[in-house]
């Protein structure tokens, strides 16, 4: 009986301790910090939420959950709203800090989490760096020419720069399982390389590509912790935006390049693959949409995008945008339309006969309409003589007010017409979602340029005529 009942306390002791450790109780102690209600800010990717909140009472906080904090990165803000400092949560969730409002980094300890302890012990560190590499930053601007410190400043420069980068490998060496060392890592960017062209100037597009190519090396994008801490959405918005050219190519490139490594994970996965069709799905970039044609088609199958299993009808309308916008991408062959003009009879955009045909799409109730109309108009007195025509199709429907529109906005050059009940479909030929849509068409009726502002319009008719 002894030895059973022995066994039951060590049962219900060990559940304890399980059950407190799977919890959260981490105290903020903050000389200066005033009395109020302070809240517990999380991340995922690059949107921020309420975690939790807390009673901030003579300088000490205590937040105590029995359901620990998704791990990441966390602001604890003050009562005031405009000071914070910043911790890590991981598996481990209780822990000490103490500060003074007066340094809260320099002031900082932590006693129980070795994630925070290195955190802040590299925020000093990062601190007194910064302090020394502007301040030789400012001296080497400031020497004249010739100087003879010049060479000192740039091998001070140099020395503290590698021992920046000696802490950071110190703590892959000294801590390669924490969660502060993953994260620190993997906030780096690659070490610029300097190739050489054969006549010895540096490459530059070579030293961009491997740059671009070494971008995700130490992210690893299985773990779903870094998904709550800036690094991913940092990184994924440089390497797309900045490291990448903004044509329509080479983001497809880049991005399913970047959406591939994060396919086994299904949060990181999800944040990113929508990152980039949310950013590229109003493109402003000529051509864009092949950005959410390519990713909708490669990825959003139904069993990646498990997040719309139970709204399957979300899915079906992305999709069906997709294949609204598939037929009239660039590259593609634009489709003739067969619409009624002011007088009653039907003209096609193929029989005009021009070699460079501008296909405008117009509602007579559209702003941006009334202000681009005459610019074309005023264009196409320019370049009507060397081949190009305007095919302009009205997609209201109310005929006396199209009419009104064409006379008053100069358009007795186009060939006007207008479709009120949809005979051409030219809804599933032409994908327009705002109005005005310009469409350019080669003698090949091959569409070479859309979307663009008529003032955007004589490079792409040189271009188109020169063929």
């Amino acid at each position: 009986m002894r030895n059973a009942a022995l066994l039951i306390v060590l049962f219900f002791t060990g559940w304890i301790t399980l059950f407190a450790q799977s919890g959260t109780n981490i105290q903020f102690e903050i000389k200066g910090m005033p009395d109020g209600y302070c809240r517990i800010i999380g991340m995922v990717g690059d949107q921020n939420y309420l975690a939790d909140s807390v009673l901030a009472q003579n300088g000490v906080a205590t937040l105590q959950r029995k359901d620990p904090l998704d791990a990441g990165l966390f602001y604890f803000v003050f009562p005031n709203r405009s000071t914070f400092v910043q911790f890590l949560a991981d598996k481990d969730q209780e822990f000490r800090m103490k500060t003074k409002t007066s340094n809260l980094v320099e002031e900082m300890q932590v006693k129980g989490s070795l994630d925070n302890e290195l955190f802040y012990r590299n925020q000093k560190f990062e601190i007194r760096w910064r302090k020394s590499f502007d301040s030789t930053e400012i001296a080497l601007k400031n020497q004249p020419s010739g100087s003879m410190n010049i060479a000192f400043l740039e091998s001070k420069k140099e020395k503290l720069l590698e021992a920046r980068k000696t802490e950071i490998e110190s703590y892959s060496k000294e801590y390669p399982r924490s969660f502060f060392t993953v994260f620190k890592i993997a906030g780096q960017n690659p070490d610029l390389t300097y190739p050489r062209k054969v006549d010895g100037t540096l490459d530059t597009l070579l030293q961009l590509l491997t740059y671009r190519d070494a971008y995700w090396d130490n992210v690893d994008l299985n773990d779903t912790r870094l998904l709550r801490t800036p690094v991913v959405a940092n990184k994924l918005n440089n390497y797309i935006t900045k490291l990448t050219p903004q044509t329509p190519d080479s983001i497809v490139k880049y991005a399913d390049r970047v959406v591939r490594l994060s396919i086994e994970n299904p949060a990181v996965f999800k944040f990113i693959v929508n990152w980039i069709a949310i950013k590229y799905e109003k493109p402003e970039i000529m051509g864009g949409e092949k950005i959410l044609v390519h990713l909708v088609d490669n990825f959003f199958t139904d069993e990646l995008v498990t997040w719309y299993e139970d709204n399957p009808e979300e899915l079906k309308k992305i999709r069906k945008k997709v294949d609204d916008m598939r037929p009239s991408m660039i590259g593609k062959i634009g489709q003739d339309l067969r619409c009624r003009n002011i007088d009653g009879e039907y003209e096609t955009i193929y029989g005009m006969g021009a070699k460079v045909k501008v296909v405008w799409m117009y509602s007579y109730t559209c702003s941006h309409c009334k202000e681009r109309t005459p610019v074309l108009a005023e264009l196409l007195r320019e370049w009507k003589a060397r081949g190009v025509d305007v095919y302009a199709l009205c997609v209201d429907p109310d005929e006396d007010k199209w009419k009104e529109f064409v006379e008053k906005y100069d358009m007795q050059d186009f060939h006007n017409v207008i479709d009120p009940n949809y005979e051409s479909r030219y809804y599933k030929k032409y994908h327009v979602d705002i109005t005005p849509e310009a469409y350019v068409l080669d003698q090949n009726n091959i569409i070479v340029a859309k979307d663009l502002h008529p003032n955007q319009l004589p490079p792409v008719f040189r271009k188109a005529l020169a063929q």
